[in-house]
């Protein structure tokens, strides 16, 4: 398949948002799967009480084996609804942070990664002709390629540079577009004398540790996730309150930095 590593343009904004906007989405599973195992109040606040309150209610006449049935039907709904509900809670936290994003530095990323700036912004792209058989491809007129991928270095001064907005759509994962992107931006990082690249990520994005970890990137520190700087709504902050009370702590954000020799 033909491919290329490019610098990005103004047309492929709609693209690299879509691609953006589903990676964050693609956490929403990984992230309630995470809250329903570690969290204590989840099994002691929900499942013990329900299973308890259901068992004492069932008709006393009833097998013990009949009545324990009725209690794991009753716990597994509630913890049904209790999914739901969590689901719900960190859905809207993730819209709420793609919003933001969107007014940050995806408002304008010619302008905010301007080479000017020391700054860069790449694409990977896919011949669309080639692509049709890997997925759905919808052709724009005039349009020959699609784009699969991004990455981009931020300046941050004192020879340290920043790789954000590493994303490549779910179909075409495993194909080592991923590594071609980061290493596309280390050679560039080098050529301009930056000394160190650094990076954060979620503790919920562990392909990506692995990735970062593969390629040379050390783990320096960890911090919990910043609150949004945005004014929230009275259903965010109760939805806030809630998370924090299923965790068992803070959701933590993961420094990692590669030395450039």
């Amino acid at each position: 398949m033909s491919s290329d590593v490019r610098k990005f343009i103004k047309t492929d904004t709609e693209a690299v948002l879509t691609i953006l906007a589903n990676g964050f989405e693609e956490l929403i599973s990984p992230i309630v799967r995470s809250l329903l195992l570690s969290s204590p109040l989840l099994f002691y606040g929900v499942i013990v009480p329900t299973s308890v309150v259901a068992y004492l209610t069932e008709d006393i006449t009833w097998p013990i084996i009949h009545r324990l049935c009725a209690a794991m039907f009753v716990s597994s709904t509630t913890v049904g609804l209790f999914r739901l509900t969590l689901k719900s809670l960190v859905t809207h936290s993730i819209h709420d942070y793609i919003a933001q994003q969107k007014k940050d530095d995806l408002r304008d990323i010619s302008e905010f990664y301007s080479c000017a700036k020391g700054c860069a912004f790449w694409v990977y792209t896919v011949n669309k002709d080639e692509a049709i058989g890997k997925r759905d491809i919808v052709v724009k007129e005039g349009g020959v390629e699609d784009v699969v991928g991004c990455v981009a270095l931020e300046n941050k001064g004192n020879g340290v540079c920043e790789l954000r907005r590493m994303s490549v759509d779910s179909s075409y994962r495993r194909l080592r577009i991923a590594q071609k992107l980061l290493q596309q931006l280390k050679a560039h990082a080098c050529q301009q004398g930056y000394t160190k690249i650094t990076l954060s990520t979620s503790e919920f994005q562990v392909a990506a540790q692995r990735l970062y970890v593969k390629h040379g990137f050390q783990l320096c520190s960890t911090t919990a996730i910043e609150e949004p700087k945005a004014a929230l709504s009275l259903l965010q902050r109760i939805g806030k309150a809630c998370l924090r009370l299923l965790l068992p702590s803070e959701p933590k954000i993961f420094h990692y930095e590669y030395l450039i020799e």
